[in-house]
């Protein structure tokens, strides 16, 4: 049957802890989800990353991956996840916010977030989530904050003085886990 190797795809990524979601629109099949995170790039199509293509002809019987460098490009982007350390604003209503960058936006548990810029006047113009690695950033105040156990991808690491938590971590994706 044509979908068999998308299952023996699927299966084989399992084994080896990548749990990959397959959408479809025929003919087109795209990966929809890795690992529970929405995959957002596309990849010939204008809706989503398409692993595979459907047969189109009634005596054709094989299904045609697109390209399989592309494909194991895009899984190793959505592996690429480290654990790091976010302080945050705790509101009276118990909700997560950033400390100083768009303030009145809230951090959701669970869901992963996308780096949005947002110029702010007296900071420099840095897009994405400023993390570290440990819990500790002695130049900030705790008063009326928590820290909150992170997940990022898409992040470059930048040496910091001790005082300043040592190294930081600037994340275009990031995840809440929990607060610690």
């Amino acid at each position: 049957m044509a979908t068999d190797k998308l299952k023996i795809f699927v299966e084989r990524m399992k084994k080896v802890g990548v749990e990959i979601t397959l959408a479809g629109n025929y003919p087109w099949i795209y990966i929809d989800i890795i690992n529970g995170q929405r995959v957002i790039e596309t990849f010939q199509a204008n809706h989503g990353f398409t692993i595979a293509f459907l047969p189109i002809r009634l005596d054709d019987n094989e299904i045609k991956f697109t390209d399989i460098k592309e494909i194991f490009k895009l899984i190793r982007k959505y592996l690429n996840t480290i654990t790091g350390y976010k302080l945050v604003r705790k509101m009276k209503d118990g909700s997560l916010s950033p400390l100083f960058i768009n303030k009145t936006s809230r951090f959701p548990v669970g869901v992963w977030l996308e780096a949005k810029s947002y110029p702010t006047k007296g900071f420099a113009v840095r897009k994405g989530f400023h993390c570290t690695l440990k819990p500790i950033a002695p130049h900030l105040s705790t008063n009326n904050r928590v820290w909150v156990e992170v997940e990022l991808q898409d992040y470059e690491h930048y040496d910091r003085p001790e005082s300043q938590g040592e190294t930081w971590v600037l994340a275009q994706k990031m995840k809440v886990i929990r607060e610690i």
